[in-house]
C-alpha cells in the first residue's frame, strides 16, 4: 500500500493533515461495507451516500473521542446523516425489511423487531417479539429468521432485508458451514431463499 506510505510521508513533512489518514481509513472501510451490500444483499449505494456515511462517521467518532476541541474542529460534513440513521432506500417498486434485536446477558433474553418499508421509507408493515437466547448472535439469527418469515407470510417477492450484522448474513448468504448453534436457524433462512 504505498499510497498510505506516501500519505504518512507527507503527514510527517508537514504537508497535509495529521487526520488525513484516519479519514482516508474511514472512508476505504465504508467503500468495503459498499461493496459487501452489493455483493452480498444486491444493495447499490451511490458513490456520494458513501462518501457521505464515511465522513459522518468520522464526525461521530471524533464527537465521541473527544480527540479535537470543539472550536478547532469544525467539520463540513456536520449536518449529512451518521451511518446509524441513514436508511437507504431500495429500489422503485421494492420494498426493504430491516431487522434488529437486542439482547441482555444476564436475562438471555431480548426483544426483535422487524420493519417494512417502501421505496419512500413509508412504513407498510412491522412487528417486535420477545427473544430467548444464548448468545447475541443467536438472538440476530433469530430476528433475521423472522424477517424472512414476515416476507414469506406476505407473499412478498420483491423484498430486500438487511441486518447489520455482516457475519450471519454472510453465513446466510453462502455455503460457509456456521457455527454449530446457529445450524438450525441458518439452514432455516437459507431455505427461505433469503
Amino acid at each position: 500500500m504505498s499510497w498510505s506510505l506516501s500519505i504518512k510521508e507527507e503527514i510527517d513533512k508537514g504537508h497535509l493533515e495529521p487526520d488525513i489518514f484516519a479519514r482516508a481509513v474511514f472512508l476505504c472501510w465504508f467503500i468495503w461495507k459498499a461493496r459487501n451490500d452489493l455483493v452480498f444483499q444486491s444493495s447499490k449505494q451511490s458513490p456520494i451516500s458513501t462518501v457521505a456515511r464515511a465522513m459522518g462517521a468520522w464526525d461521530e467518532f471524533i464527537s465521541a473521542t473527544e480527540t479535537y476541541s470543539s472550536t478547532t474542529h469544525q467539520s463540513v460534513h456536520s449536518s449529512l446523516p451518521s451511518p446509524s440513521s441513514h436508511w437507504i432506500p431500495p429500489g422503485a417498486g421494492s420494498l426493504k425489511i430491516n431487522c434488529d434485536a437486542s439482547w441482555s446477558r444476564d436475562l438471555k433474553r431480548g426483544w426483535g423487531g422487524i420493519i417494512l418499508r417502501d421505496n419512500c421509507g413509508h412504513l407498510v408493515d412491522g412487528r417486535r417479539f420477545r427473544i430467548l437466547s444464548t448468545s447475541a448472535f443467536l438472538a440476530e439469527a433469530s430476528v433475521l429468521r423472522e424477517a424472512c418469515l414476515f416476507a414469506k407470510a406476505l407473499n412478498l417477492f420483491s423484498v430486500c432485508i438487511e441486518n447489520d450484522n455482516a457475519q450471519l448474513i454472510s453465513l446466510s448468504v453462502s455455503e460457509l458451514v456456521p457455527p454449530w448453534e446457529a445450524l438450525a436457524i441458518i439452514s432455516d433462512i437459507r431455505s427461505l431463499g433469503w
